[in-house]
């Protein structure tokens, strides 16, 4: 983990486009991908790197930190034996030419989005947001929201808290309330990949968000 973590610190400055991907995916509108095509058995090597590497994108580019990663990329590199160097490597590359074309923030959310799916389908790895430890351990923070009833500007609330703590998910039990709140926070989470959990009791509008969760 301790390479893992320093390849990952390798990657180039990305502020051309992380501001933008970070503000359209803090207001739960960030545009769903659509539904992708799973490559063919025979995928050539160069065409997955790349994938791999749009998936690697799509994470730093949202929490606008290095120390993270998709949870499918890290599979993709024990099964198909790819070296993160690779991948940071073509992240690099891949992200030069997204500044270089113009690409819109929300183009390049909906494919990075995309090749999440497409790498989670190839490796049976679900799309979710994994984080490092300055050891190069994993972070396995977790922010905990116990009995709130689900209020205007719960969403906005819950999610600054997830930022600060840099969490990996959030563990929600609450009777309810707004369900335009909880659907907010609820596309929050499976837009960047953040897991969600209920240990006691999630009733009503806080389903929206549970079900939200990567």
């Amino acid at each position: 983990m301790k390479r893992l973590l320093s390849t990952l610190l390798t990657l180039a400055p990305i502020a051309a486009l992380t501001l933008a991907i970070s503000g359209c995916a803090s207001d739960g509108s960030v545009p769903t991908a659509a539904e992708p095509e799973v490559p063919a058995a025979k995928i050539g090597r160069d065409q997955l790197l790349s994938v791999v590497a749009d998936c690697h994108l799509l994470r730093v580019g949202q929490t606008v930190d290095i120390e993270v990663t998709d949870a499918a990329v890290i599979a993709s590199l024990d099964k198909y034996g790819i070296r993160m160097e690779e991948v940071v490597a073509r992240a690099n590359q891949r992200l030069r030419s997204y500044v270089a074309q113009g690409t819109p923030a929300s183009e390049f959310l909906s494919h990075t989005m995309q090749s999440c799916e497409q790498l989670a389908a190839l490796t049976g790895v679900s799309p979710a947001l994994v984080r490092f430890e300055p050891t190069g351990k994993l972070r396995t923070t977790w922010l905990r929201v116990d009995g709130a009833e689900i209020t205007e500007g719960f969403a906005d609330r819950t999610i600054d808290a997830l930022r600060k703590t840099k969490a990996v998910g959030l563990v929600i039990n609450s009777p309810g309330g707004s369900v335009f709140e909880a659907r907010k926070l609820g596309h929050y989470l499976r837009a960047n990949g953040l897991r969600s959990a209920v240990d006691q009791a999630c009733a009503s509008a806080c389903i929206d968000v549970l079900a939200g969760g990567a």
